[in-house]
């Protein structure tokens, strides 16, 4: 009987209750497939054991009437193997896809601090342990509900046609058990070190793509391939170092396994000399030899794969242990005419350190306000943008008017402060659903307007499409400028009540800052604006200008308005 660890029964249990629960009656319908089939498995022995001995005593009418029942029972077999095919995989993707599902769905909503610690070359390799927990419930549920069943039976056929045999053959068993439970650990320990190797790998993967331009800048080429293939290499070598387990495993599984085969054969060989065994008996009892021992291979082999399917479980239960950015904010939904952002008390500095990131006292931003936040890089600016869009947890208060920001739902929140960063992401669409993002019912005529006003109007008007251009995986087919006028245009689009602008005009030459500047004075007009600049020119724009330093308010400095 298999044992596995209370501890492991529980890891089992939780991906049980979390993937597999709701497709519990596919894999009904697939133990019963299989049940009927390992039924129908057992028949062809018997009956060509029967025809051998008929064929010796020349009744060849009987040999005809097996050979039919034979038959016919291969071909039901075989269509019922056509149903359990499709039906297996059926699960595969209903419980694999479910899984990925979930670890995207998981991904969207974790803290941005979570998702900070994770590197993404991990994050990608987890979705490679959905195949394995799948594989894994195919196993026990075959394991439990048929391989057992079909061990257990084939071993009281054997002992019907010969208890001798059978005890020869059975001393084998807790040697082979002993091996793969000593084998599996082993095992267990490599995959843990091959899922690390590949996140490193899928990680460099991704550095590769992402750093493309830098590398060709510094010539680093050579370097970055070479980081590479050491990277290829480890998993490499630890696949292989796992795949020696398997190897060796499999040989003293075999060896032992044919040892007392032989045995049984020399035994056979004896008793049929000496008429205690018919031939055609003798051939009934080595076919479900052949059976019970491939269903004793299978369970055998399960004392190995569990310890990797734990691995990957593990893997899972530390992803979703993580705290969702909804589970700490409360959602409550509040009718609120915003009209000022307000700071008391805020603190905020990175885990396992001692250095404040920000340390600010009393700060506000009043609605129909262009406020400049300025200071060298480092001082905590674009933090602040952070903990007021709720990326990140603070001690302190953020209020919007007299109320906690805390209380408000993060949905809410994010839909009344639109947040344009340093370096605006694009995504793989058409101009038109990259700005539409923004604010989903804003029509194309209302899109142009904006567009107009921030000066990027006649430059989509002298593409083909237009409007309908793709923007290419990370804008690559855009200018820094025109990504900069365009993630405006999204600002201005979105009628947020607050707008935070992080260093907006950088890569826009002195002309089309103008267009810049006329724009954000006409967000003004309904929202509260709050730009991180290190250009001294749209100070000329400003209402209040912010001076930050050490993660302090240094200075603030009101406009006569």
């Amino acid at each position: 009987m298999i044992k596995i660890k209370i501890n492991d029964s529980k890891k089992f249990k939780w991906a049980y209750d979390e993937y597999v629960r709701k497709y519990r009656f596919l894999f009904f319908i697939n133990i019963i497939l299989k049940t009927l089939s390992g039924i129908l498995g057992f028949i062809p022995p018997i009956f060509i054991g029967m025809s051998i001995d008929f064929a010796i005593s020349k009744n060849i009418k009987n040999v005809f009437i097996n050979l039919f029942i034979i038959m016919l029972s291969l071909i039901m077999n075989s269509v019922i193997s056509i149903f359990e095919t499709k039906i297996q995989i059926k699960i595969t993707y209903s419980v694999t896809n479910n899984i990925k599902k979930k670890i995207i769905n998981k991904f969207l909503h974790m803290q941005q601090a979570d998702i900070n610690r994770i590197h993404r070359g991990e994050f990608l390799s987890r979705l490679d342990d959905a195949d394995n927990i799948v594989q894994g419930f195919m196993e026990i549920s075959t394991l439990v509900f048929i391989d057992m069943l079909t061990f257990v039976f084939a071993l009281v056929i054997m002992f019907y046609i010969s208890p001798l045999l059978s005890t020869a053959y059975l001393v084998n068993i807790p040697v082979i058990f002993l091996l793969q439970n000593y084998y599996g650990k082993k095992i267990a320990k490599k995959e843990e070190d091959v899922k690390h190797s590949n996140d490193n790998y899928y990680s460099i993967l991704f550095e590769i793509i992402d750093a493309i331009k830098e590398i060709k800048i510094f010539n680093l080429e050579n370097v970055t391939e070479n980081k590479y293939k050491d990277k290829l290499e480890e998993s490499t070598k630890l696949h292989n170092e796992k795949a020696k387990y398997t190897i060796k495993a499999n040989f003293w599984a075999v060896i032992v396994n044919g040892f007392f085969q032989l045995i049984v054969l020399a035994f056979g060989c004896i008793f049929i000399i000496s008429n205690i065994i018919s031939v055609g008996s003798y051939f009934t009892f080595n076919s479900y030899v052949s059976r019970f021992s491939i269903e004793f291979q299978t369970i055998s082999q399960f004392l190995i794969n569990k310890h990797l399917y734990i691995v990957s479980i593990t893997r899972l239960q530390e992803l979703f242990s993580y705290t969702d950015e909804c589970s700490y904010y409360n959602d409550i939904k509040l009718n609120i005419d915003y009209k000022l952002i307000k700071l008391k008390d805020v603190i905020f500095k990175y885990e396992n350190t001692n250095n404040f990131i920000l340390n600010i006292k009393d700060l506000s931003f009043e609605r129909n306000q262009i406020t400049v936040i300025k200071g060298k890089n480092g001082n905590g600016k674009s933090t602040l943008f952070n903990l007021i869009m709720g990326f990140y947890s603070f001690e302190g208060c953020i209020f919007i008017n007299d109320i906690n920001i805390n209380t408000i739902s993060l949905k809410q929140r994010r839909k009344a402060i639109c947040y344009i960063q340093q370096k605006p992401y694009f995504f793989n669409g058409t101009i038109l659903y990259n700005l539409q993002l923004a604010r989903s019912e804003a029509t194309l005529k209302e899109i142009e307007d904006v567009c107009k006003i921030v000066g990027i109007d006649n430059f989509i008007r002298s593409l083909e499409d237009e409007y309908y251009t793709i923007i290419n995986e990370l804008g690559c087919n855009f200018s820094g400028g025109q990504l900069q006028r365009l993630a405006l245009a999204r600002a201005v689009i979105s009628k947020a009540d607050f707008i935070l602008l992080d260093e907006i005009t950088s890569g826009i030459d002195i002309e089309g800052k103008e267009d810049v500047y006329k724009a954000i004075e006409k967000l003004k007009e309904n929202s509260s604006v709050v730009i991180i600049s290190h250009d001294p020119d749209i100070y000329k724009i400003a209402d209040k200008i912010i001076y930050m330093e050490n993660g302090r308010v240094k200075k603030c400095e009101k406009k006569d308005l």
